[in-house]
């Protein structure tokens, strides 16, 4: 057994023109496909954890043999960050939270508007790369953080819902150092029906 890409429900040029074909068919078939290799190459030294699944390794990292217990922070991360960012990504999706949704937002951040501007001042304000989150604490509180490196929640058994990539591969080819475009880009490409439906 080992791991493999996850492939995007869609085309590559489907998230035009907010995101390139270019930046992700480079960013889903080099970027991710590399940080799956790893993370095979790192498990066949220990090959009876093919039977965990990538969520499972992270959840309890610390029972991962030490000796490859950062290449599968690392990559595992990197797949499973980047298979979430994919799947809320998804076009023409709905594009405003449900009732239900938006009052568990205006609950835990006052307004959906409050919402969107913690997320999006997290992802532009972090410094190198890493990722920014919208996830559920293990109380069922709807958070915002930044992670560094391909960090997730899912290291304290935390769900997230919301990953915005930003590594510089994932938004250089258009944007340049224009972060805050790219990460408005992405907040307006999600599909918040997927979303809810990751909420516990």
């Amino acid at each position: 057994m080992s791991y493999t890409l996850k492939e995007i429900t869609y085309s590559f040029d489907a998230l035009e023109p907010q995101m390139d074909k270019e930046t992700v068919l480079l960013h889903h078939t080099k970027h991710q496909q590399s940080y799956v290799n790893n993370l095979n190459q790192a498990i066949e030294k220990f090959p009876e954890l093919f039977s965990k699944s990538v969520k499972e390794l992270l959840e309890n990292l610390n029972e991962v043999p030490e000796e490859i217990r950062t290449t599968v922070r690392n990559n595992g991360g990197g797949v499973i960050n980047h298979e979430l960012f994919w799947e809320m990504l998804t076009p023409n999706g709905k594009k405003s939270p449900s009732e239900k949704m938006l009052k568990k937002i205006e609950e835990d951040f006052g307004s959906f508007e409050n919402l969107k501007t913690l997320l999006l001042e997290t992802a532009n304000k972090h410094f190198a790369s890493g990722w920014a989150f919208l996830y559920q604490d293990l109380n069922g509180k709807l958070k915002i953080n930044s992670f560094s490196g391909h960090d997730t929640p899912l290291l304290n058994k935390e769900n997230p819902l919301i990953a915005i990539d930003v590594w510089e591969h994932s938004y250089y080819l258009k944007y340049q150092n224009l972060r805050p475009e790219y990460t408005k880009a992405v907040f307006d490409l999600l599909n918040w029906e997927i979303i809810e439906e990751k909420l516990k």
